[in-house]
């Protein structure tokens, strides 16, 4: 008998142990909701495995609280004999991992302001005196910046639906999304990443695209730090205007002229739902690619998504499925070619290749293009 209550007082002091050591570090570092998400990312393959097969669940959960109980038990009773204190075994532990967690995860994070005050790459533009879009040049991304009041309700509304029907409401990363993309994935369904548009913005412009367990903690980290430092219409402008749409279209004004020879400003529910689905795989949605179809599919998910979401009607839905997409021609087109080169050099000589490549000029020529037709 005295051995069993021994026993309950081992596993209860244990338990105050472990939780008293989780809260000082929370309160001593600060920002509980970091530790909160690498918590959940951590527990969760143990959470789906205790409710997939509670039996294995069970046992895991038993033999990791005891070994918690046995390592403290044994730990604790070989510093008491030397003369350390708990006191000091929390200080020794709390100094290693957060020693641990500052040089394996914090150090060299980026800065959230760096979405603000980084140099975008925009592309360079060559027009006639009248207007008339000559030639484009840039290096790797072809990017038009627009503000988020150019940009549709109908795009909006549809890849918030498709990407992240709970932007408006998260704190930079959903929990749900990460349960329904590992719960996908363990049932064979296709490949989800489970990722917030401000975790996507974070990862495509402030990390590198590693497939890191690190690289994914950092990536939840800075997207809580990015939402609390900026609303979510500066969020949902930048992601406009970062987010590929395949090869070097980068930008949701890009990908509109790209696609359909028109500005963004101009798309109709139709031609949203279609690039609102193309992020995802650019590649095989591209209507230049080898399987439009695909493309036509993902819109038509897209535009079920914005029913569910009641953004749209039954029969708004069926209309815009209904309407033929249009789109432009792949041509890297380039009007008065001699002329055109001839400006880019004299730009080259005055400004520098980077500048050219990278610093969005718009250069407005002498040349009338109309009339250089009928010439």
């Amino acid at each position: 008998m005295a051995r069993k209550k021994r026993s309950r007082h081992i596993h209860q002091s244990s338990q105050s142990i472990f939780i008293g050591v989780c809260v000082s570090i929370v309160r001593i570092l600060g920002k509980p909701l970091y530790y909160l998400s690498i918590s959940l990312l951590i527990l969760a393959p143990f959470l789906i495995l205790f409710v997939a097969v509670p039996s294995v669940g069970s046992w895991i959960f038993d033999c990791l609280r005891h070994g918690v109980i046995v390592v403290f038990t044994t730990v604790g009773d070989v510093l008491a004999q030397r003369g350390f204190t708990v006191a000091t075994l929390f200080a020794v532990l709390l100094a290693v991992s957060s020693t641990m967690f500052y040089l394996y995860i914090l150090r060299d994070l980026p800065s959230p302001r760096e979405l603000v005050t980084r140099k975008q790459i925009v592309t360079t533009k060559i027009y006639d005196r009248n207007g008339i879009l000559l030639y484009k040049i840039y290096k790797d991304e072809n990017r038009t910046l627009v503000p988020l009041s150019t940009v549709p309700d109908t795009l909006k509304n549809a890849t918030i639906a498709i990407e992240d029907r709970s932007f408006y409401q998260h704190g930079g990363f959903s929990v749900t999304g990460i349960f329904r993309a590992v719960f996908a994935n363990i049932q064979g369904k296709k490949v989800q990443g489970g990722s917030t548009i401000t975790q996507q913005l974070v990862k495509n412009t402030l990390l590198t695209p590693e497939k890191t367990v690190r690289r994914k903690i950092r990536e939840v980290i800075l997207s809580i730090m990015v939402e609390a430092s900026l609303q979510k219409g500066e969020i949902l402008e930048m992601y406009f205007n970062e987010v590929s749409f395949g090869g070097s279209g980068y930008g949701v004004e890009e990908a509109s002229r790209r696609n359909f020879n028109k500005s963004v400003h101009d798309l109709t529910l139709t031609e949203s739902a279609y690039l609102a689905g193309l992020p995802q795989a650019p590649s095989a949605y591209s209507p230049f690619g080898p399987t439009p179809e695909l493309g036509i599919q993902r819109q038509h998910q897209v535009l079920q998504r914005m029913i569910d979401d009641t953004y749209i009607t039954q029969e708004q839905a069926d209309k815009a499925k209904g309407e033929k997409l249009v789109f432009q021609p792949d041509l890297n087109d380039i009007r008065a070619p001699h002329f055109v080169m001839y400006v880019r050099d004299l730009l080259a000589k005055q400004y520098g290749e980077e500048v050219l490549a990278q610093g969005g000029l718009d250069v407005i020529t002498t040349l009338d293009y109309t009339i250089q037709q009928l010439a």
